[in-house]
């Protein structure tokens, strides 16, 4: 399987580590934003507990990570996971989903506590940005 990130207007492919990294142990996190039902108006704190997902997760920047999992924010840890947190039955990662800080962008769909008001609604920074370079 070859997996592409893309984010920040740029796209890099995944060495096969990274990918199996990212579609390890998912089930868990997937049946957690779909309770959600927007992916977007989800923040998610990921807790690994094994080492090798925690090198390779570090690479990832939180724009990617929040572009990978299709969220509004996306943070890794190696903390102890708090109470609450789901951990599936094999254990080797706990997920935290929390709403999104911010307004919604009715470009992206993303929440953002950055941006600004328009006459037409709300636009992201992110967003802005892209616009502003077309």
């Amino acid at each position: 399987m070859r997996a592409y990130l893309q984010a920040n207007g740029g796209s890099r492919r995944l060495t096969d580590e990274e990918t199996e990294v990212c579609t390890a142990d998912m089930t868990g996190l997937q049946i957690i934003l779909i309770i959600i039902e927007i992916f977007a108006k989800a923040k998610i704190y990921l807790f690994l507990f094994c080492r090798r997902q925690i090198i390779i997760l570090a690479k990832f920047t939180e724009e990617e990570l929040k572009a990978v999992f299709i969220t509004s924010g996306a943070f890794v840890s190696s903390e102890t996971a708090p109470e609450g947190a789901y951990v599936p039955e094999e254990g080797k990662i706990a997920v935290l989903v929390e709403n999104a800080d911010g307004e919604r962008c009715d470009r992206c769909w993303c929440y953002s506590t950055e941006g600004e008001k328009t006459e037409e609604g709300f636009i992201c920074a992110r967003c802005k940005k892209i616009l502003e370079s077309l």
